[in-house]
């Protein structure tokens, strides 16, 4: 874990795959850490709130329609 590199960059395509198969709400963080090679402490060094986590996966992949729609 811990691997060099754009952590941010990391979570945010770890967590759009995850939400996208399961649901914005059904991920939490200790899916997405261990998969995208980081530490807990980077997740809420990035994104202060899941509510930040989610938007910055909207913000950089653009489509809101899957993000919300699942449960």
């Amino acid at each position: 874990m811990g691997r060099p590199g754009n952590a941010q960059s990391r979570l945010i395509a770890m967590a759009m795959a995850l939400m996208y198969v399961r649901g914005s709400t059904a991920v939490g963080v200790h899916e997405i850490c261990p998969q995208a090679g980081v530490y807990k402490s980077s997740v809420y060094h990035c994104f202060p709130s899941k509510q930040a986590r989610v938007l910055a996966v909207i913000d950089t992949y653009g489509d809101t329609s899957w993000a919300f729609g699942k449960t």
